[in-house]
């Protein structure tokens, strides 16, 4: 009986994450405003609701995009992703990668996960990376678990010679909520 009371306490205790001070507990709408009055442009709304895409500088780069993502039923945000400015050089987002890792690594201790390395036939130092990169063979990432949030940090593919550096903030919460709305829209369809 003590663990379950326990459990649930805990369970109770969980609060959401707050991304640039906003918590992640309201529909993509109005967290997308809260957004837009700190600064960023909204440049483009889902009409159902479940994303809306910002511009703005993050971690002090310019010309960032920041895509809030909702649950499919009640919109509510569950993760927001940050992708970087794009570069055709590989040298250009390793060194962001590294550096965004550093400060997060200072901020929030040593990531959970961490892994850097290409898949055969491609190597660092070939030439090829941006390649490797848009063919899914470049893995990069590093995640840090905290009560109420995951933060990845990886490489991703841009255009065909392009790769940036992508940020996502997960709140644990809500992305529960997203694997069970997701979960009852399959059920009905079936």
């Amino acid at each position: 009986m003590f663990l379950i009371s326990f459990g649930m306490l805990a369970q109770e205790s969980l609060s959401h994450y707050s991304f640039q001070g906003i918590e992640m507990n309201m529909k993509v709408g109005a967290f997308s405003t809260e957004l837009s009055r700190k600064g960023y442009a909204i440049s483009y709304a889902k009409e159902d609701s479940t994303a809306c895409i910002l511009s703005g500088t993050f971690a002090g780069k310019d010309d960032c995009s920041i895509i809030v993502f909702g649950t499919p039923k009640s919109k509510i945000v569950w993760k927001v992703s940050i992708l970087f400015p794009e570069t055709k050089s590989w040298y250009s987002v390793k060194n962001n990668y590294m550096t965004l890792v550093e400060s997060y690594t200072k901020k929030y201790g040593n990531p959970q996960k961490h892994f850097e390395f290409f898949s055969s036939p491609y190597e660092e130092g070939d030439g090829y990376e941006i390649s490797a990169i848009s063919l899914e063979k470049c893995h990069y990432l590093s995640m840090f678990e905290k009560d109420n949030v995951t933060i990845l940090i990886r490489i991703n593919k841009g255009d065909v010679r392009t790769a940036c550096v992508n940020v996502s903030y997960e709140d644990k919460i809500n992305q529960e909520l997203m694997k069970k709305e997701k979960s009852e829209i399959v059920d009905d369809d079936i």
